[in-house]
């Protein structure tokens, strides 16, 4: 087999796993599970937040974690979630709380 015909195969089954990996059902609760999680542990954080002597490095990095969790849940959401067929996405809705 030549060559470019092989690294062509491969590309394809390449991007055919992943696309499988992606628009499964494992991944959107992977992703669900994370955010939930990180908005759990956030929310217990700030209610800690009175034993801490230094607020304001406490507070800038609780911030800095509620930005990337936005930013993940959305990131994933607006790439592969809007992507996907209705059935996969209302199965998964994104209510954190």
């Amino acid at each position: 087999m030549p060559l470019s015909v092989q690294s062509s195969v491969r590309k394809q089954n390449i991007k055919f796993l992943h696309n499988r990996i992606l628009f499964s059902p494992e991944c959107f609760a992977f992703i669900k599970r994370l955010v939930q999680n990180n908005v759990h542990y956030l929310i217990n954080t700030i209610q800690q937040q009175h034993h801490f002597e230094d607020k304001i490095l406490y507070n800038n990095t609780i911030e800095e974690l509620a930005l990337i969790n936005v930013q993940i849940a959305t990131k994933f959401l607006f790439s592969i979630g809007w992507h996907t067929k209705k059935a996969l996405r209302f199965v998964f809705n994104f209510y954190v709380i």
